[in-house]
Formats: structure tokens, sequence, C-alpha cells
């Protein structure tokens, strides 16, 4: 946070009022503003409350940060044309996703109608964490059967 913060001051010192004309420049102004303002905050509620949400925002805010390499995509020839074919095939990814996203709603109806009155198995292998007792979780034991998350607990 500390090198961040001195190439702001750095950046606005030498730009003058050229520094916030830049959308880049403003990026990462405001991404160190906030990580400033929730490291202020973090010092100063204390161990007591240091188990708070406030770690997830930073770390967010420390995945915007990584955003910042994306100007190296207008210098770098190669870099370029990869990320402009990632951009374009962005629509056809999401094509893929809603036909999967209607698969899946198609298995969990059919997993529901078909299991959702079977007994849990001694052994538990078939639990309240993976059944087709209710919609929300046959979504969730088709996604983690696809993702392959948990296979084998």
């Amino acid at each position: 946070t500390i090198i961040f913060n001195a190439e702001a001051v750095m950046k606005i010192a030498a730009l003058n009022g050229n520094y916030f004309r830049e959308s880049w420049n403003l990026f990462d102004f405001v991404c160190v503003a906030v990580s400033d303002v929730f490291w202020i905050i973090d010092s100063f509620s204390g161990p007591s409350q240091g188990d708070s949400s406030l770690g997830a925002v930073m770390s967010s805010v420390r995945v915007f940060r990584t955003a910042r390499l994306f100007r190296l995509v207008r210098f770098l020839k190669g870099l370029n044309q990869l990320f402009f074919a990632f951009v374009l095939s962005i629509p056809k990814l999401f094509n893929v996703a809603a036909i999967m996203l209607l698969l899946i709603y198609l298995y969990a109806v059919l997993g529901i109608n078909l299991f959702a009155t079977v007994a849990y198995p001694v052994d538990g292998t078939y639990d309240h964490n993976a059944n087709f007792r209710t919609f929300p979780a046959a979504m969730m034991l088709l996604i983690r059967a696809m993702t392959g998350e948990a296979w084998n607990e």
C-alpha cells in the first residue's frame, strides 16, 4: 500500500492537473484511496472487530490493482491480439454458459423427480449436503459433480 501511495503522490506531483485526465490514473487513484480508507478503518477497529469483512474488501481491491497490468496490452502487439481474441470470445462464452445452465436445470428437475424421496445411506455418501431433495440442493450437487469439487468426500 505504501508503494502505491508513493506512486500516486509522485504522479500527481509530476503531472500536476493532467493526472486525473487519463482514466488509468483515475482508476489507480481510486484503488489507492479505497485501500487507504479500509486500512485506516481496519487499524482503528481494534482486534475485537478484526474478523469483519474488511479483509475480503481489501482482497477485492488488490484484485482490481492487478487490472493495472492491462495497460501493457497497448504496448505489446502479441498480447494485444490475444486480449482482443479473448474479448471477442466473451459473448460466445455466455451462450455456452446459458446452455450449460439449461442442462443443469433440466437434470436438477429430473433428479428431484427421481431421487427426492431416497433415504440417506448409512455410509454417508449421500447426505444433507449432497441430495436431490430441494431444487437449490440439486443444483449445487450437479455443479459440484460438474466441477469435480469434493468428488472423493
